[in-house]
């Protein structure tokens, strides 16, 4: 489970692949933050095939983690 509040993403090893989860509210756009996937200061690995990754849209546009607003 990851606590409300904490940054999480999801990446499938396979191709074709959609991912649910459960949430403990309902969705509110106003509040919601994106950090950017290949963001170098964290260092993700996600073991991505040749190609890259698919983006949403926002996922796409999303800012460096020290780019941040304050959020807490």
């Amino acid at each position: 489970m990851v606590p409300a509040g904490f940054a999480h993403g999801f990446s499938t090893l396979e191709p074709d692949k959609r991912v649910a989860y459960k949430v403990s509210d309902v969705w509110v756009p106003d509040v919601e933050r994106a950090i950017r996937w290949d963001d170098p200061a964290l260092a993700i690995d996600w073991q991505l095939p040749p190609g890259g990754p698919t983006l949403s849209g926002k996922d796409a546009v999303a800012p460096l983690f020290a780019d941040q607003p304050d959020l807490f």
